[in-house]
């Protein structure tokens, strides 16, 4: 008996919401109205049930009543957008007398005896509470029980509280540990063009991170790997879920909800870490592979913060984390960045803001280990905010190679095509321009600049001269 799980469509959680409707006996709708506090008329008609349903109608209420564990498996089912069958909510009720997974006696139980205690007590305690979507599938089981499927509608889940629990109020800012990712980015430029661990690796004298500069989204990706193998093992889930996305990127998802003043603990992620703790499945795993399994709260916080992901404080001898942050109101970028006698900038790797060093990215290149030159193509491309960052601003006073680069841009901007692997041609006879751009047409490289121009990749500069020497003319070049 294998888990039905499957992510639903908006165009599935309709149909589940109308097939719900058409089977709900006048038991359940007299519970859910009650529950849910639904004027009568609500089960009237499908439109007017759907909208009271879907409605945050009476939820803060029902939710609060809810144990943790309640809570993280509705997070689970918002986050991965499942319908799935009964079995999922084992996590949330693991104090139900059931048999050993890994008994004889569970092997031969029919799905009906085996989930027919959990199906009563999601009925009564979540789907007559009118707080899940519950209908049959006659096409997926022998019994009633296995054809049941169940659904939180998204948007329930904003009514669900964040479920790291006893979170703090802190003021002030922690403590951040960027040795593992500072490390990555100096092996990546010392050992061009070798990928790191991350896949971060130096391309054309660029940091690139999946085949883009990187940015702050690619810090992230690297710090989140970083801590996710720290994990190991860790980040999948347990038996209860053979599907979805991995446990960090749960947790990763939830800790970015968080305000910047809110701070967890350890014990903030017991509740949550404990639904994939399977005393049974760990015990089986020790003894295989001497590893242990068991979800340690103080090992994730401690591994999310070597890896650079998280900051933490002290408060009462406790330990407290949160996202990192970058304080970059008050950077001092000669402690930084030392301007040259050729204008051009040496960057301190080991004490630059790392904000800073992804917009260093954009501006310039990377001659040598720490030593930058004006990238004059990619700086036509700056979106608005990092021409007003201070450090453009700091460049252009105080490194005359930026300053000159910048003055050039902005001379030359709107009169000249700035690409290095463009091409542009003019072509006056109308009949060769259009043999040209039905030959670059259908691989769509080729751009129309005007009645006379066009622009090309260099990579497709084969394809125009085949065609120019056919048609008998000759190429004219310049520069």
């Amino acid at each position: 008996m294998s888990q039905t799980i499957f992510k639903y469509t908006q165009a599935k959680q309709e149909q589940a919401i109308i097939k719900m409707y058409q089977g709900l006996t006048a038991g359940n709708k007299n519970k859910i109205i009650a529950a849910r506090k639904f004027p009568k008329n609500a089960m009237d008609s499908f439109d007017l049930f759907k909208t009271y349903f879907l409605s945050g109608e009476g939820l803060p209420m029902l939710i609060k009543k809810l144990s943790e564990r309640e809570i993280v498996v509705l997070h689970i089912l918002a986050f991965n957008q499942w319908i799935t069958d009964v079995s999922v909510f084992e996590a949330a009720y693991i104090e139900m007398p059931k048999p050993s997974k890994y008994s004889y006696s569970y092997r031969r139980q029919t799905f009906t005896q085996r989930y027919g205690p959990l199906l009563k007590a999601v009925q009564k305690n979540l789907f007559q509470k009118g707080l899940l979507v519950k209908y049959e599938d006659p096409l997926s089981g022998k019994s009633t029980a296995e054809r049941q499927r169940f659904m939180f509608p998204p948007v329930f889940a904003d009514y669900l509280p964040n479920p790291f629990s006893n979170l703090q109020e802190l003021s002030g800012t922690g403590v951040s540990n960027e040795e593992a990712i500072r490390k990555e980015i100096k092996q990546a430029i010392q050992s061009s063009p070798k990928p790191s661990l991350s896949g971060l690796a130096l391309v054309n004298k660029k940091l690139v991170l999946k085949r883009k500069f990187l940015n702050a989204a690619g810090l992230a990706q690297i710090k989140f790997r970083h801590w996710s193998l720290a994990n190991g093992a860790l980040i999948l889930f347990s038996q209860y879920f053979n599907e979805g996305e991995p446990l960090s990127d749960f947790v990763f998802h939830y800790l970015q909800q968080l305000s910047s003043e809110q701070w967890f603990s350890e014990k903030s992620l017991e509740s949550l870490l404990s639904v994939w703790d399977d005393p049974k499945k760990r015990q089986a795993i020790d003894n295989n592979s001497k590893v242990h399994s068991k979800y340690d709260t103080k090992k994730w916080c401690e591994a999310g913060w070597k890896a650079g992901l998280l900051e933490k404080q002290s408060k009462a001898g406790i330990d407290y984390y949160r996202l990192a942050k970058e304080d970059t109101a008050s950077i001092d970028f000669k402690k930084h960045l030392t301007v040259k006698e050729d204008g051009r900038v040496q960057v301190n790797l080991t004490t630059v803001p790392l904000s800073i060093l992804v917009i260093l990215n954009q501006v310039a290149f990377f001659e040598t280990a720490n030593s930058l030159k004006p990238d004059l193509v990619n700086i036509s491309s700056f979106p608005i905010e990092t021409w007003t960052h201070p450090l453009i601003a700091w460049l252009k006073e105080n490194a005359s190679a930026f300053k000159i680069a910048f003055e050039q841009f902005k001379k030359k901007y709107g009169k000249e095509i700035i690409h290095n692997n463009l091409l542009v041609a003019k072509i006056t006879d109308l009949s060769l321009r259009v043999l040209v751009e039905k030959g670059l047409g259908p691989k769509e490289q080729i751009v129309l600049l005007s009645d006379e121009f066009i622009a090309f990749p260099k990579s497709a500069l084969p394809i125009v001269e085949r065609i120019i020497a056919k048609s008998g003319n000759v190429i004219k070049r310049i520069g």
